[in-house]
């Protein structure tokens, strides 16, 4: 072979591979887009997309304190796959805007961490501290209290304690703060197993604090809700630890998902500890559903486990 044609086989050899290189997987984030939420929170949604050929796995995504994610993170996204990330955040306790950052890893080779910025809107009111009350995990018949330091508003400078809506919850007052704020003291005793959600009405009720907890028997279940997102990409929703604290071994005998889910179950230490493993199939349709373990416990025959809808 002559010099020109070894040249010429070696350019359509190069644009060969050229052609068949897929372009490698890059993360754009668009601008953040917020709104006014329930219970003074603030949604922010920003546009997720590959914008390269190849996938993009998302290892996860860093907020900054008093958010959280609205609906889970998919796993990947395919070459020129969109995707919706959704962030809830506490408002603002002050009077000006506050900054916030939303900081998602990935495979992207040259960025393997975006960043994207917004803003929360601005609040002129000093709010209850904290703005939320969460318990955890407390037994069924016993309780667990935290404190809650009151708004310094003269609406609420009355003499009255926060109303507590549900029977599940007690307040007494404790001494005011160095601040001169007032402080109250809730108290949580669960009176069923399962996920609780409450709310304590300040202001005449015109406000309101959530609260929340989990109450359990014998069976402790991390998470012990499904949260599954509709406004995201659907990724494997997370499986369900499954842990017996009680005085004697059980098995369980049956598993109901609802429909859009399968279930895989696995035992870990017999009689004591169980994985749950789900897959979602198809489109997600799980608003009100449940998961339902029936067990050999006499005293906790079945266990269930709320499906709520991420996107509502």
């Amino acid at each position: 072979m002559t010099h020109p044609r070894r040249t010429t086989a070696a350019v359509l050899l190069m644009l060969t591979a050229a052609c068949g290189a897929a372009s490698p997987a890059r993360l754009e984030l668009g601008a953040v887009a917020t709104e006014a939420g329930p219970s003074r929170t603030v949604i922010a949604r920003v546009e997720m997309r590959n914008a390269g050929a190849r996938e993009l796995l998302l290892h996860g995504v860093r907020l900054d304190c008093g958010c959280r994610l609205g609906a889970a993170l998919p796993d990947a996204l395919a070459g020129g796959e969109r995707a919706t990330l959704v962030v809830r955040c506490r408002s603002g306790g002050d009077a000006t805007a506050r900054p916030r950052e939303i900081r998602l890893s990935s495979s992207d080779r040259e960025r393997s961490e975006v960043v994207v910025g917004f803003t929360l809107p601005e609040n002129g009111r000093v709010m209850v501290e904290p703005p939320a009350l969460y318990f955890g995990y407390v037994s069924v018949g016993a309780s667990a209290s935290r404190d809650l330091a009151l708004p310094v508003d003269d609406a609420n400078a009355a003499d009255a304690l926060p109303i507590a809506r549900e029977p599940e919850l007690q307040i007494e007052e404790r001494p005011s703060r160095a601040d001169g704020r007032r402080v109250v003291r809730v108290r949580f005793a669960p009176r069923a197993a399962g996920p609780f959600r409450g709310t304590l009405a300040l202001g005449g009720g015109a406000d309101a604090v959530p609260v929340s907890g989990i109450g359990y028997r014998s069976v402790l279940a991390f998470p012990a809700e499904v949260t599954l997102p509709r406004e995201v990409t659907a990724g494997a929703p997370p499986p369900i630890a499954l842990k017996n604290v009680g005085a004697t071994p059980f098995e369980i005998t049956a598993v109901e998902v609802p429909p859009g889910l399968t279930a895989d179950l696995q035992t870990t230490a017999p009689g004591r500890e169980f994985r749950l493993v789900l897959r979602a199939r198809g489109r997600l349709a799980a608003e009100g559903g449940a998961i339902r373990l029936h067990t050999s416990d006499a005293d906790e025959p079945l266990v269930t486990i709320p499906v709520r809808d991420g996107g509502a």
